[in-house]
């Protein structure tokens, strides 16, 4: 065995480890739970979903201007250092 590795837990331990693991996730979530049953969490989408919905309203031919230059204004914002944009937003606060 390399020196830096260290050996896995047995069966039954990672079998806990993961119950516990499903618990804390299912509890943050009812955290989270409105009264009425739903959840509100900020969506967040690479450029693809923005640009898109350029490109149908120009299909469309039902462009709203205003709109389209607020769109456009965030994509510009996003863009990163090499011209592209991320699929990820914590790859553009920690480029690899």
């Amino acid at each position: 065995m390399p020196p830096d590795s260290t050996p896995m837990p047995p069966a039954e331990t990672r079998l806990v480890s993961l119950d516990s693991a499903v618990a804390r996730a299912a509890q943050w979530l009812l955290s989270r739970q409105h009264e009425d049953g739903h959840w509100v969490f900020e969506l967040e989408a690479d450029a693809t979903i923005s640009s898109e919905y350029i490109l149908l309203q120009h299909y469309l031919d039902t462009i709203d201007v205003e709109l389209e230059q607020e769109i456009a204004r965030y994509l510009r914002a996003t863009q990163g250092a090499h011209g592209g944009w991320s699929l990820l937003l914590w790859r553009r606060l920690r480029p690899q």
